[in-house]
């Protein structure tokens, strides 16, 4: 009977220090991965709120760069345009800075023609000064740059320049940012078309490839006709049914009171055992009737405590089950991909309650421990990867908002200058605004690709750790294009422009604010744990 006292409280040491993280992974799955940035609820609606914490797991960077230093490093090339060259040199100047964020700066600056787009901004705020130098009346309403930009346009010929004439500001602003080769490629356009045209992004202009001119006219219009037909539910993945919603929320409530629950009759088992075991080793090579009741006690308890460390992650599985079931920013695919993985780890942890039950002995219970430890582990990473995945989902949502806003600060500007009036002191803020939203698109785009044609079980650690990268840095360009929009408005309203010209536009400025992206909508309460139950090293 000694040797059963020994067991019986090996086997509970061993319980008690590998179960745990049942309850830390509630923690872990917080993925608070430093996205300190745009918080978006049900109904995309944002609120400023403060930077989350960065989890251990979900970092992995060395050390990030300042905005200061990213100006250093574009100084660091301007005599190249190879990525390697950029990164060896900003590796050089800034040896701490993760591998990771400088790459992202590097394909930023060199891929996107940033010097050559920054270059040209600064030649035409040259020619400014220069012409003021030499006594030409000082243009402040802006003129003289909107001229500079119309001569740009105009020398393709004699009769798109008559078209050009006809352009607004704003128009002519978005195509000169086009670049001359392209614009020479449509320079039998029509007026009609070169305004639709100036309605288009870069890369939707990228997209217009074909030799066939009117084909290309026909796309233009059709791109057109979709950006003005954009209504809120474009900005879904898909739509999701009021009723759908509030079935998931009481999912979601229910699951969360199973947790709740299941956590507190854990933390409970755990105090019995701690106890129990102090009392157990007192019955070494006992056969008293205290010792043997004693000994089925642990056990049973031993039990408990696995059960409800199961129970607990079915809680959060069906947490996050009711928060994907209900998401519109994955597409129905996505969601039915997710929701089936989730119910199939459920029906595993159903499966290992089972055995714990029926477990007879120490080495049976000893074996469905194991077990459900390791099906622990990936019950948390597939949290965590999956809660990654819809982050990403909704900056990509925020970014398509923000590009239709450009939309809506074009009918803005295009009424102020049938108006006659000037629109000189948003120009540059257009440019900046305009910049930031593609730098965030193409962040977006990079975290984007990480999770295609991915496994979930295949280098997960990795892919959140630069998917992180990617999205912290969009979701920094998103906050500076929010505050260029502020100040755009502001602007508008102080030179009494009509925002209703930019049908309700104040609304969807709250929508594409850049706050942070709220993933504790998926993980809510997954932050509540004690520090105590990530501890591998227990004394019981």
């Amino acid at each position: 009977m000694k040797n059963k006292s020994s067991a019986l409280f090996i086997i509970a040491l061993y319980i008690l220090s590998v179960l745990p993280m049942a309850f830390a992974m509630d923690a872990d799955v917080g993925v608070s991965s430093d996205v300190s940035g745009v918080a978006v609820d049900d109904n995309l609606q944002t609120t400023v709120t403060t930077p989350m914490q960065t989890t251990p797991q979900n970092t992995g960077v060395n050390v990030g760069l300042t905005v200061r230093q990213k100006e250093i490093i574009k100084s660091l090339i301007k005599d190249s345009k190879d990525v390697a060259v950029c990164f060896n040199r900003a590796k050089e100047k800034f040896p701490q800075a993760d591998d990771v964020r400088i790459r992202n700066v590097c394909n930023s600056l060199i891929e996107n023609n940033f010097a050559v787009r920054t270059s040209t901004n600064a030649e035409v705020r040259a020619g400014i000064k220069t012409q003021n130098k030499i006594g030409l009346k000082n243009q402040s309403d802006g003129t003289f740059v909107m001229e500079e930009r119309r001569e740009k346009l105009g020398v393709l010929n004699s009769a798109t320049s008559q078209k050009i004439e006809n352009l607004t500001n704003w128009q002519v602003r978005r195509l000169v940012d086009v670049g001359q080769d392209q614009l020479q490629k449509l320079k039998s356009l029509g007026e009609n078309e070169l305004k639709g045209l100036s309605m288009l992004t870069k890369d939707e202009i990228k997209e217009l490839d074909s030799d066939d001119i009117q084909k290309i006219k026909t796309q233009i219009l059709e791109k057109v006709k979709e950006k003005q037909e954009l209504k809120e539910n474009d900005f879904k993945r898909r739509v999701v049914s009021k009723e759908t919603v509030v079935k998931f929320e009481q999912k979601y409530k229910l699951a969360g009171d199973k947790y709740v629950a299941a956590k507190e009759k854990y933390l409970e088992n755990k105090n019995q055992l701690v106890k129990l075991n102090a009392e157990l080793k007192l019955c070494e090579g006992s056969e008293t009737e205290e010792c043997v009741a004693l000994r089925v006690e642990v056990q049973e308890h031993a039990k408990d405590y696995l059960l409800n460390a199961a129970t607990s992650a079915i809680g959060v599985l069906e947490k996050m089950q009711s928060k994907i079931d209900s998401s519109e920013d994955l597409d129905s695919e996505t969601v039915a991909n997710i929701s089936a993985k989730i119910e199939s780890k459920i029906q595993e942890l159903e499966g290992i309650m089972v055995k714990i039950e029926a477990a007879q002995t120490k080495e049976e219970l000893k074996s469905a421990a194991e077990e459900l430890k390791s099906l622990l582990d990936g019950v948390k990473n597939q949290v965590t990867y999956n809660a990654e995945r819809v982050k990403v989902a909704r900056v990509g949502l925020i970014v398509e908002r923000s590009e239709h806003l450009e939309l809506r600060l074009e009918a803005i500007l295009a009424d102020m200058e049938v108006q006659n009036i000037s629109v000189s002191d948003i120009d540059e803020k257009i440019v900046e605004f305009t910049d930031k939203i593609a730098a965030a698109r193409e962040q977006y785009a990079l975290a984007k690709s990480l999770f295609i044609d991915a496994s979930d079980a295949v280098n997960q650690g990795q892919i959140i750790k630069e998917s992180n990268v990617y999205i912290k840095e969009a979701q920094e360009e998103l906050q500076e294009a929010h505050k260029v929009l502020v100040e755009i408005l502001k602007i508008v309203k102080d030179n009494g422009g009509n925002l209703n010209a930019g049908s309700e536009i104040d609304d969807d400025v709250d929508d594409v604010s850049t706050d942070e992206i709220d993933e504790v909508e998926l993980t809510d309460d997954f932050n509540e744990t004690e520090s105590n139950t990530t501890t591998t090293n227990t004394t019981i």
